[in-house]
């Protein structure tokens, strides 16, 4: 069995790396809309300047773009992944 994950470790080395980057970066970037969200009611339960609130909704649409895109790069890597035949000589 070691064998087994020695081999998919050396064949597909740079991917998985590429794919932990990518999930820690979808897993701090979850929060952010959630944050900007909260910040957003809170500054319409205070009756806060429009200018602000402007911002923060604009703020709150780029962090779920971004969060999304993320996303859909984790997503496709991880397919192609799967797909993606590997040529590897163990010593």
């Amino acid at each position: 069995m070691n064998q087994f994950y020695k081999y998919a470790w050396l064949s597909t080395k740079r991917q998985q790396l590429t794919l932990i980057i990518l999930a820690l970066l979808a897993s701090a970037l979850a929060v952010a809309p959630l944050e900007i969200q909260r910040h957003i009611i809170n500054m319409i339960a205070g009756h806060e300047k429009a200018d602000l609130l402007v911002l923060l909704c604009i703020a709150f649409l780029a962090a779920s773009w971004s969060l999304s895109f993320v996303r859909y790069l984790l997503n496709s890597r991880s397919a192609a992944l799967a797909v993606e035949p590997q040529q590897v000589v163990l010593v």
